[in-house]
């Protein structure tokens, strides 16, 4: 194939995660979630939809304090300056952001106020930024020799978890995570040896923590 395989699913251990945004044009990245995931650890496995000539990155990172996905979207385009901007302005939520460029981006840096979460060589990173009002924006430098190459920019807002009494509704604590180890994804055989293109799958699973 001249591209990468269509992902046909991601699970987390025996759950099925949700697709909420891919990319633009289609097969180059995703953003999946699940809600609730069951307690412990589990192996993150993404399946293609067939064999093909490139290369997956990926990542898995856990969120707390979550009511729900509040606004996604995907970008796409090309140079050495890559940007998205979602609705928002829920104070106390996040959003998350994934970049999908290409292995002569490097090296990327995350723009002001947002967390690096994860990075893969392919190239494939995933951030975090708290909410600002009415719009947040998340950006990225690619600084790899004057990179002129496409890229794709896929966002999705975390809700924090209301807290409500018989007179008002207050936000409750704010969303906050933590990087699972890329060595916990996986690719499902028999698609496990991938080379060459690129592309990137983010994986966000999202939990209210525990008392």
């Amino acid at each position: 194939m001249n591209g990468p395989s269509s992902v046909t699913g991601v699970t987390y251990g025996a759950s099925s995660l949700d697709l909420y945004v891919k990319s633009f044009l289609g097969d180059r990245a995703w953003m999946y979630v699940l809600s609730n995931p069951p307690v412990g650890a589990a192996m993150v496995t993404v399946t293609f939809a067939s064999a093909f000539a490139g290369s997956a990155g990926a990542g898995s990172v856990s969120y707390f304090n979550v009511q729900g996905v509040g606004s996604f979207n995907p970008s796409d385009g090309s140079g050495s300056l890559a940007s998205n901007t979602v609705g928002s302005g829920w104070g106390n939520g996040i959003v998350v952001d994934l970049l999908r460029a290409g292995s002569n981006a490097a090296p990327l840096s995350a723009g002001a106020g947002q967390t690096l979460r994860w990075q893969e060589p392919t190239v494939g990173a995933m951030s975090d930024k708290v909410t600002t009002t009415p719009t947040t924006t998340m950006t990225w430098t690619l600084a790899g020799g004057g990179y002129g190459g496409s890229w794709d920019v896929l966002c999705i807002g975390l809700l924090p978890v209301t807290v409500t009494s018989t007179t008002t509704t207050v936000l409750g604590s704010p969303v906050g995570g933590f990087v699972e180890s890329v060595n916990k994804v996986g690719v499902l055989l028999p698609w496990l040896t991938i080379l060459g293109c690129i592309t990137a799958i983010a994986i966000v699973v999202w939990k209210k923590r525990e008392n």
